[in-house]
């Protein structure tokens, strides 16, 4: 390997993290290379990897709330390999969107959470420990803007591994905190390159169909989950109930596999989809959306499918359910 200092890309330094490379020197105060680890082992390839898609998702919904509710709430979001696994917001408490995002036992046990709030010692406790038991939660990292000396000597006695991750700059993710950097794609002989994916859902877009009302608790709901399924892999499925991601189904061929995954995760946690709200980074047919009607879904996001969406609608409006269809 060449050394470091032979590394120039428009007037950066490229620096060694874990396996991987970054480029140093950029003016993005969200850059990984501002993430300092205060305690705990140094990162990974795959810490890093897993670091910049939960701050992909955290921007996307701070960005999305900033701009249909002009304020951003309290976030905390849980991932393991890639994929937000649990999510939860709060406008005021934030130790309830801890609760939300790590309320499922069996959800995260090795990953990583992020917040954008202080961590105090109680909260690193909450996040730490079982819902229900006193007993530690294995966790590879909490990424937030601040920890207090006593959440991290805290950390130090349970000897687990868990690293704490600072970047100030998380207390005031908002719509400008976006990525706008192009994405770099690896393939065979070289790199692909294409813009980012920022499209935030906006409830006053003129373009947006909106069948039926939804309440303004399940608006804060879709807006949620569209944020979270914007950032999940493949034809995403996002369920979201009361602030809290219940199920999210990923990485899957079809949004009728996606769908079927997201609500045997909620089930299997013991979650409730009546009430809840449902959305997809793709379009769903009518066929698709029978089961989440008939598990009480209030609310349906969908984007335009190329072949219609006139039994979609007609199959919602007899089932009393809001449907909102995007471009």
């Amino acid at each position: 390997m060449k050394e470091k200092s032979q590394f120039n890309l428009i007037g950066t330094e490229i620096v060694q993290c874990g396996e991987g490379l970054l480029f140093k020197g950029y003016d993005d105060p969200l850059g990984l290379d501002k993430f300092e680890v205060v305690a705990g082992m140094p990162l990974s390839y795959n810490d890093y990897y897993n670091i910049g898609r939960l701050l992909r998702t955290m921007t996307h919904i701070a960005a999305t709330f900033d701009i249909n509710r002009d304020c951003v709430p309290q976030i905390a979001i849980a991932a393991q390999h890639g994929n937000v696994c649990g999510a939860g917001i709060e406008l005021h408490h934030h130790r309830n969107a801890i609760r939300k995002a790590i309320g499922d036992l069996g959800v995260l046990f090795g990953g990583l959470i992020m917040v954008n709030f202080p961590v105090e010692i109680e909260e690193a406790k909450l996040m730490l420990t079982f819902k229900s038991e006193n007993k530690y939660r294995l966790l590879g990292g909490i990424i937030a803007p601040s920890f207090s000396t006593d959440a991290i000597k805290m950390l130090q006695r349970t000897e687990n591994g868990c690293r704490f991750i600072a970047n100030q700059k998380l207390f005031d993710v908002n719509r400008a905190s976006l990525d706008k950097s192009p994405i770099f794609q690896h393939v065979r002989g070289g790199f692909l390159l294409r813009s980012q994916y920022n499209h935030i859902l906006n409830l006053k877009d003129s373009s947006l169909e909106k069948y039926g009302e939804a309440n303004k608790n399940d608006q804060d709901d879709l807006l949620l989950a569209k944020a979270i399924c914007n950032t999940s892999d493949g034809d995403a499925v996002t369920l979201v109930s009361l602030g809290q991601l219940i199920g999210n189904g990923v990485e899957q061929q079809s949004p009728a596999d996606s769908i079927k995954l997201a609500v045997e995760i909620a089930i299997k946690h013991y979650h409730s989809l009546s009430g809840a709200v449902v959305a997809t980074s793709s379009s769903f047919s009518v066929e698709e959306i029978v089961l989440p009607i008939e598990m009480g879904v209030k609310v349906i996001m969908s984007r335009k499918s190329p072949t219609g969406d006139d039994e979609v609608i007609e199959l919602c409006q007899k089932a009393g359910v809001s449907l909102l269809i995007s471009d």
